[in-house]
Formats: C-alpha cells, structure tokens, sequence
C-alpha cells in the first residue's frame, strides 16, 4: 500500500470531532460548523468521495480530506491530532 493510501486509511479511522479545537470554542457551534464541513452528527467523518476522471481513488480521498480540512480551517479550528 502506497504512503498516501496508508495515511488516507489511518486519517478516516481517527477522523473525530474531538480533534478540532479553537479558543474559546463552544462544543454546540464546533457541532455546527462540524457537520456544515461534512462531518456527521455522531462526532465522526464519514468520508464520501468522487473520483474525477482520471483521478486515482487515493487521489479523490485526498482531495475530499484537503475540502474537509480547509472547511474546518477557515472557522477558526486546527488539527490536533498526530499520525502515528
């Protein structure tokens, strides 16, 4: 299994809402902005992707983790959890 592949599997078992802090969050708006980035009401990322033409699939979960990412980014969170 390829580097991006390994690191898209492991992103998608530890993909929680816990992960993404700010200061002064409040737990029900992080809820709001989770789910408005794609994330589910259970506190969990459910990843739903679409190949494009000529995309590989490790490719289209990069690019969904990348639209995730920045969603979350530009509310104001940051990631605080390491790969392993």
């Amino acid at each position: 299994m390829g580097e991006l592949a390994n690191r898209n599997r492991q992103r998608s078992e530890e993909m929680r809402i816990q992960n993404w802090t700010k200061l002064n969050m409040e737990e029900n708006v992080r809820m709001r902005d989770w789910v408005e980035c794609g994330g589910e009401t259970n506190g969990r990322y459910r990843l739903a992707y679409t190949i494009l033409p000529g995309e590989t699939k490790d490719a289209a979960l990069n690019r969904t983790y990348r639209k995730f990412d920045l969603c979350m980014i530009n509310k104001g969170y940051q990631w605080t959890w390491q790969f392993s």
